[in-house]
């Protein structure tokens, strides 16, 4: 019986030969943005992902790799130590428990950050904080410490994905917190966002503790090092 011969795509052998790894949102509000903020950073060029189904790129020097990972896999990547490092939102670290292999190395909120609010149907009698009895969402952790602290024994109801429907769902669900980069998508599910955030989600530049104190990568990690605004990422 004859095999099929297959030929070795270049870019998986320029991958596994590369000097330092990093991991990018694959698609969501980061991808587009830490594309830009590594590429600014490292003064490399990588090819845009463009939804496609590969996971993998090389920069165009042929001296980093990225890969292209979900959202909520990436801060434990770099903790396991499989990439060197990571552009994610701040959220991801507030969810996860602390790991002493995960090390913030930049904070990027000049650059770009965007609120976790409270919202509520906009036909709902909900007027304060104290009349919610549930609430859905993405960011259980984080609304947990919310609303303790406040001494609210409010309900959380833990989401994967979106939440904004969810209200819908059932009476005992009368809000969701979640993150409004636009607003559009709570306005489009009949919600209204309160005005004052819980917080608020920014880029951050995460490293694998074991790969910093290696001298190869010392200066990938230096250039992830400087400080970034708005103006800097977008001047071109």
């Amino acid at each position: 019986m004859k095999t099929i011969q297959h030929t070795q795509d270049p870019i998986i052998q320029k991958f596994r030969t590369t000097s330092f790894k990093i991991a990018v949102q694959k698609n969501g509000e980061l991808t587009d943005l830490s594309h830009l903020i590594i590429s600014h950073l490292l003064h490399n060029q990588f090819t845009s992902h463009n939804n496609s189904k590969r996971l993998i790129s090389v920069s165009d020097k042929g001296d980093i790799g990225i890969f292209w990972a979900k959202n909520k896999s990436m801060f434990q990547l770099v903790a396991d130590g499989f990439v060197d490092a990571a552009v994610l939102g701040n959220d991801q670290i507030l969810e996860e428990n602390e790991n002493q292999n995960v090390v913030i190395i930049n904070n990027l909120k000049k650059v770009a950050n965007w609120p976790i609010v409270i919202a509520t149907p906009i036909d709902s009698h909900i007027k304060k904080m104290s009349q919610i009895q549930s609430i859905a969402t993405q960011y259980p952790n984080i609304s947990r410490r919310f609303f303790t602290k406040r001494h609210l024994p409010i309900k959380i109801i833990p989401f994967k994905g979106s939440c904004e429907g969810s209200v819908y769902l059932s009476p005992k669900i009368n809000a969701v917190v979640d993150i409004a980069v636009t607003g559009m998508t709570l306005r489009d599910n009949g919600l209204r966002r309160w005005l004052n955030p819980i917080t608020y989600v920014y880029p951050v530049i995460i490293a694998n503790a074991m790969s910093l104190q290696q001298k190869d990568k010392r200066n990938y990690f230096v250039r992830l090092k400087k400080h970034l605004t708005r103006e800097d990422v977008y001047e071109n």
